[in-house]
């Protein structure tokens, strides 16, 4: 039993009405059990949290590209001036359901970002500053900065066209973590063990009404080999 259980006996899951029937039927299973297919329904919490989320960790994310291609050496007026607005996007990963999948899609995001710095080197701005060189034939060293912070990168991001290389970058990421996330998701059953309240109202804001909502309890000794939830410190998974 995992530790954040040891002092409770049920677990309680929250799920849409229409949902009931199936869950009558299969019993109380990951998604892909019930319904056969891992694209969460549009209705259900996992889409309309997604769709509430999304926008907001585009933008964050945008902004850590933009930093961490300033961090690999690219000044910001070259980053403004290098839209590269013809230059394809090329995330393309499997996705398994398996954790692994992220370290896959953090391995595109890096192949991208040198990608487009490669791409600025070749072109006409010019892609970093250099500290001046200390003598004839010694080559220039990058100038040491602090480094820069997506809050640092902010203004940046914000200047750039979304059609930027860097915007399209980042918004290909967070939509392929999205696909990651909702096959991980629909392999489990959550269950939160506390803070009853503020969670069945959090779900009321996503989904809708109290008639349409379903509380379920579950003694947590007929759940074989749960385990916590990493994402989040008040639930468990199947």
């Amino acid at each position: 039993m995992c530790t954040r259980c040891r002092n409770a006996t049920y677990g309680y899951h929250i799920t849409d009405r229409k949902f009931l029937a199936s869950i009558n039927k299969s019993g109380l299973s990951p998604l892909v059990v019930r319904t056969g297919s891992w694209t969460a329904s549009d209705s259900g919490s996992f889409a309309r949290d997604r769709a509430v989320k999304l926008p907001g960790k585009i933008e964050a994310r945008i902004a850590g590209v933009v930093a961490s291609a300033m961090n690999a050496g690219l000044s910001k007026e070259a980053i403004i001036a290098g839209p590269l607005r013809n230059m394809p996007v090329t995330i393309d990963i499997p996705v398994t359901g398996s954790t692994q999948d992220n370290v896959h899609l953090e391995d595109e995001l890096a192949a991208g970002l040198k990608l487009y710095g490669e791409e600025l080197a070749d072109g006409s701005a010019p892609a970093s500053v250099a500290a001046p060189s200390s003598g004839k034939g010694v080559k220039p060293v990058r100038a040491r900065v602090a480094r820069v912070t997506a809050r640092d990168a902010r203004p940046v991001a914000a200047q750039l066209p979304r059609d930027h290389y860097l915007v399209r970058l980042a918004t290909s990421y967070e939509e392929w973590r999205s696909v990651i996330e909702e096959k991980i998701t629909g392999q489990h059953v959550y269950f939160f063990v506390s803070n009853h309240k503020a969670v069945y109202e959090k779900y009321l804001k996503l989904c809708g009404a109290p008639e349409d909502v379903a509380f379920l309890r579950v003694r947590l000794c007929n759940l074989a080999g749960h385990e916590a939830d990493d994402s989040d410190g008040d639930a468990i998974m199947t």
